[in-house]
């Protein structure tokens, strides 16, 4: 294994550390190495390793202590500041190389070559990011940061939740009486298994009630009746078979149990269970581990017909690894649910009459989005403070503090710091969407590709492995589905990942004084965009994301002319551009000089024609074309985009494919394929297109000379397009110079 791979086996689930992988492996690919040779710039990249075997093990603890150390969270900061750095100097490097190799100039030995690729700024580049890795290194030992056992996971001791109890909190719940009647039928159910113990999950975002509703079910005086025993067990994130099983122990005895074997306790436990039926809560599960949970259950699974365990989990996952019936998702409340929760905290009597109360009712509602533990807290916030100052705390960032007693965020930091390292950096990435954003899957995942977000493996494409990472996130109640299709993140979940996210991501609507290291931005457009309203971008020099998210979806919005020209001046390291909706006709030529460009969107725009230079968008991963009904035709060197994987050119008036369309190889998606006549581009440049997915349209399929080319192997091989949709165009009759004609369309489904 190389120096850099020993690096990265040591890391652990610090947010940083797979940044750092995907950093590591453009370091170590063929064309960075090839020319690194060259002994100024080998020896720096030596030095990096070097400085980088200092960082590593240290990681962990820092993103632990920044939460409490203002300073260690400056110098996590500072650290992936320059990763970021690093990472668009070696990409500037590895697009240099493919360009290259495009023009035919790519004889390993070529002198001119060389020079081009560590000119002396490029090398100046190199050195100055060693110098500011060194400085990083010396600031390190400030901190008494302490170094992690390899392969250690974080503990996140920081963010550790109070244990919760069986005994009642809540003056009244609100909002749960069909819940309870659910969970009631499944645990009095006697048809719902063969299995004498029966295992229920209750599934559900931090904070939304799991515990109160499990404590409900508990507490339940007809439910008592029907168990031997009743135990309340608080599993957190410590999963200690031994502690947990001791914990049920001891609950059952009344005795504290000196045994330390595993084997011993379990025998123990087995001896109290036998026979008896009983109801078991394990409240806060976190553990994905099947063989852990098979260990632990083993002395529960020889109770008396009838007895349940009630799970209670962030994370759908883990509920259906637990499960042996169905698991109960649990939602939010109602609005009115919610405004009563909050003033049986806020008022002693739960309610009042003072009007003044009524007119903040919206705006709680608003803040809370259904979530009660956002109710509870903000009644029990205000309640300490005279109601002439309530108006000044609504309007103020409560939720980004965790002082006056606030605990919304450290629980649902949680969340954040139980992802894998990888799945902090996507959803950290999700804090430029606005709030009530609905979101498509397909969308953010060819985002996160774009960004550098999704690992490549050699056995998976990009998009299956996003899709994975997406329903994770989904599966432990980060995303929810929207009511109006597609995906949304609560509120709260969205605060908290501005919060993880730092000044890294900048919305455009918000002012920040240090919006100049941010690097990703979104913005919600205005019916008309002057020029003024960009200027923030000045200084932002190293910005990867110019993101417009309309909230009203199709919408007349207008850009100042100016605006390109001045975007593609500054920002030289975008990789995702998006002008989606805005009534813009052309983009000027200087869109040639975004090398590191990955995710070009123009839906729905009055654009007529592409620069021809878009082309020399080498890395390009994606173009949106959909709704440009304008567009007649696409670029002439199509073939030059080898990195394109997605293009769609669904709602367009182009009447032909491009020479060279068979050479895209990458190609996932082409949402229609127009096939030419003559010594125009057939349908047997779909031959090489071996990985099409999702839908596909063959259209003038009147052009095809030779029927059999569309029964062979052109579409054979695509067994992952699941929507076929073919068009002929046919000439039914002419009237002196009127031409009448019509399309016949056969769907395809499978």
């Amino acid at each position: 294994m190389s120096l850099i791979g020993q690096v990265m086996s040591l890391i652990g689930e610090s947010a940083l550390s797979s940044f750092f992988q995907s950093l590591f492996e453009k370091i170590e690919c063929p064309e960075i190495l090839k020319f690194a040779r060259e002994d100024q710039v080998l020896a720096d990249i030596r030095k990096l390793e070097e400085i980088l075997m200092g960082i590593q093990s240290v990681l962990e603890d820092a993103e632990e202590k920044q939460l409490s150390n203002p300073l260690v969270k400056m110098w996590l900061d500072k650290l992936k500041d320059l990763a970021y750095d690093v990472e668009d100097i070696l990409d500037e490097y590895q697009t240099e190389s493919l360009q290259r190799q495009l023009k035919g100039e790519t004889e390993a030995g070529s002198s001119k070559f060389r020079k081009l690729m560590f000119n002396p700024t490029m090398v100046s580049k190199m050195k100055e990011v060693t110098t500011r890795f060194q400085t990083i290194v010396d600031q390190q030992k400030d901190f008494e940061l302490i170094k992690r056992n390899v392969g250690r996971t974080s503990s996140s001791k920081v963010c550790v939740r109070p244990p919760s109890t069986c005994l009642a909190h809540e003056p009244e719940v609100y909002g749960r009486d069909e819940d309870k009647r659910k969970i009631r039928h499944l645990i009095l159910s006697n048809d719902a298994s063969d299995k004498n113990v029966i295992v229920i999950p209750i599934v559900g975002m931090g904070g939304v009630g799991k515990t109160t509703l499990a404590r409900l079910v508990y507490s339940d005086e007809s439910l008592q009746q029907q168990f031997n025993l009743r135990e309340w067990v608080c599993v957190s994130d410590d999963f200690d078979i031994l502690r947990i099983t001791k914990s049920i122990l001891e609950s059952i005895t009344k005795k504290l149990c000196d045994l330390n074997e595993l084997n011993q306790v379990q025998l123990r436990l087995h001896e109290q269970l036998a026979g008896r039926k009983f109801l078991i809560v394990l409240d806060d599960v976190w553990n994905k581990n099947y063989d852990d949970w098979n260990t632990l259950r083993s002395p529960l699974m020889h109770g008396a017909p009838g007895s349940r365990v009630i799970v209670t989990t962030r994370d759908e996952d883990i509920a259906r690894m637990m499960k042996t019936i169905q698991y109960h998702n649990l939602n939010c409340i109602s609005d009115e649910d919610c405004w009563k929760l909050f003033l049986d905290h806020a008022f002693d009597s739960g309610s009042v009459a003072d009007p003044k109360v009524e007119v903040i009712r919206e705006k709680v509602i608003n803040k809370c989005g259904g979530l009660p533990l956002a109710a509870r807290t903000l009644g029990g916030l205000l309640r300490s403070k005279p109601q002439e100052h309530w108006e000044e705390v609504m309007n103020s960032e409560i939720w980004n503090s965790q002082g006056d007693g606030n605990n919304i965020l450290s629980l649902l930091r949680l969340s954040y710091y139980h992802l894998p390292s990888h799945l902090k950096r996507c959803f950290a990435y999700c804090a430029i969407l606005p709030k009530d954003y609905a979101f498509e899957k397909k969308q953010l995942v060819l985002l996160w590709m774009a960004e550098g977000l999704i690992e490549q493996r050699d056995d998976q494409h990009m998009e299956d492995v996003g899709e994975e990472y997406f329903q994770d996130l989904f599966s432990r109640s980060l995303f929810q589905s929207s009511s109006t299709g597609g995906f949304v993140m609560h509120d709260l979940v969205n605060d908290l990942a501005q919060v993880v996210a730092g000044d890294t991501y900048f919305r455009l609507e918000e002012k920040s004084s240090k919006q100049e290291k941010a690097r990703h931005s979104s913005y919600i457009p205005c019916r008309f965009d002057r020029c003024e309203r960009f200027e923030p971008f000045e200084t932002m020099k190293h910005m990867r994301t110019f993101l417009p998210l309309s909230l009203a979806g199709d919408m007349n919005i207008c850009l100042a002319n100016c605006i390109p020209s001045y975007l593609f001046s500054k920002l030289r390291f975008l990789r995702v551009l998006s002008f989606n909706h805005y009534k813009i006709t052309k983009l000027p030529d200087s869109i040639g000089d975004l090398k590191h460009l990955r995710y070009l969107d123009l839906s729905y725009t009055c654009i007529v024609t592409l620069p021809e230079r878009t082309t020399s968008l080498c890395n390009l991963q994606t173009m949106l074309l959909k709704g440009c009904r304008d567009l007649e035709k696409l670029p002439s060197e199509m073939q030059n985009l080898i990195n394109l994987r997605h293009l769609d050119i669904q709602d367009t008036s182009v009447k032909v494919m491009q020479q060279g369309m068979e050479k895209l190889r990458s190609l996932r998606t082409l949402s229609n394929f127009v096939v030419g006549e003559g010594n125009e581009v057939g349908i047997t440049a779909l031959v090489n297109l071996k990985f099409l997915r999702g839908a596909l349209r063959i259209s003038r399929l009147d052009n095809v000379a030779n029927a059999s080319n569309v029964r062979g192997t052109i579409l054979l091989d695509k067994g992952r397009i699941d929507d076929l949709e073919m068009a002929w165009e046919v000439l039914i009759w002419q009237v002196d110079r009127f031409l009448f004609q019509t399309k016949i369309e056969l769907y395809l489904r499978r």
